[in-house]
């Protein structure tokens, strides 16, 4: 159960920092820290189990929205960015 609240530990440390490249590189350790856990969970406690997993689940949603709303803000800022050179061509193109 300590591996599995570990993890938990380390994911929420990753999405607090917003580092989406960490997290999506332990991606394959938190799936076998999970499995093991999983199969683990009469001795370790279904209900621990079952929390650290739900845990993680709530942090990969958190993790993906915020994600998404990085990734939207970027690309209205490279939206606003390319209006702004096509009027100032329009511009220069007019003088």
């Amino acid at each position: 159960m300590a591996a599995l609240e570990e993890m938990v530990s380390r994911v929420e440390s990753l999405v607090a920092a917003k580092d989406w490249a960490s997290l999506a590189a332990l991606d394959e350790e938190v799936r076998q820290c999970v499995d093991e856990a999983v199969a683990d969970a009469e001795r370790l406690g279904q209900e621990r189990v079952r929390a650290g997993v739900e845990r993680l689940q709530a942090l990969y949603n958190e993790a993906r929205e915020a994600s998404e709303k990085e990734r939207d803000e970027a690309a209205e800022a490279l939206r606003s960015n390319n209006r702004t050179q096509k009027a100032a061509q329009a511009y220069l193109d007019n003088q």
